[in-house]
């Protein structure tokens, strides 16, 4: 039973994160999304989110980034998928 959690488990959080594992096509508003620059984007941008999460000066910082970005960002997703 505990096997068959954790797996459970895993399955939703790469779900959550966004890992697919049919081949369902992306919409036509979301191919972006699917560009080696985009991927290479969110790539570094996790890289320095997990180092700067080390130093809590940068941590500060990226906090405070944040707390103004992700709406902004979060609206523009928004907007691509209506």
């Amino acid at each position: 039973m505990t096997l068959a959690l954790a797996a459970l488990t895993g399955i939703a959080l790469t779900a959550c994160a966004g890992l697919r594992f049919f081949d369902w096509p992306l919409a036509s508003s979301m191919a972006w999304l699917a560009a080696d620059a985009a991927l290479a984007t969110f790539g570094v941008a996790s890289a320095v989110e997990v180092l700067a999460d080390k130093v809590p000066a940068l941590d500060h910082a990226l906090d405070a980034a944040q707390s103004f970005l992700a709406p902004v960002a979060g609206a523009m997703v928004a907007v691509s998928v209506a």
